[in-house]
């Protein structure tokens, strides 16, 4: 196991977990794109067409706040499973949340939609728990706060091009 100053040289995971920092911003800041579209395709009040950006955030304040809760009573969770089958969990139930909104989309329905959008933002709220110590050991502790700046970086890039 790499101590501090001897990095894990894997390039490839640390590629990975920085471009999913992308899609997290990228995604996000499209919610704002969503809005008008869902506004007219739903004929909704300006509060309901804002439940979109809020079921979004309010997943990753409960999906958070949940996996806070866990680690309260299961101190080992993270170290019981590996990081990358968490990331891969985190992003299985984004991709779960992904085609229930291509789904709702067809179905014509809001709630499904709003639904649809939580478990998106849950998958990525656990993906998010995870990246960040992922990030840090990737590299070895020493660059640790430069990959996690990078990857900072990168998401809000993500959030910049989206709209």
């Amino acid at each position: 196991m790499p101590g501090k100053d001897q990095p894990n040289q894997n390039h490839s995971a640390l590629i990975v977990t920085i471009c999913i920092f992308f899609f997290w911003g990228f995604v996000a800041s499209g919610n704002v794109l969503l809005i008008p579209v869902l506004k007219k395709k739903f004929s909704l009040t300006q509060f309901q067409s804002q439940l979109v950006e809020l079921s979004f955030y309010l997943a990753y304040f409960t999906g958070s706040l949940n996996y806070f809760l866990v680690s309260l009573k299961k101190t080992q969770w993270m170290e019981r499973f590996s990081s990358k089958k968490i990331m891969i969990a985190g992003l299985f139930l984004s991709a779960i949340g992904t085609l229930a909104l291509v789904v709702a989309a067809g179905l014509h329905s809001y709630l499904f939609l709003l639904s649809s959008l939580f478990i998106i933002a849950s998958g990525f709220a656990l993906q998010q728990i995870i990246a960040n110590p992922l990030l840090v050991k990737l590299g070895g502790e020493l660059h640790g706060a430069h990959r996690l700046i990078l990857a900072g970086a990168v998401n809000s890039f993500g959030n910049t091009i989206a709209p």
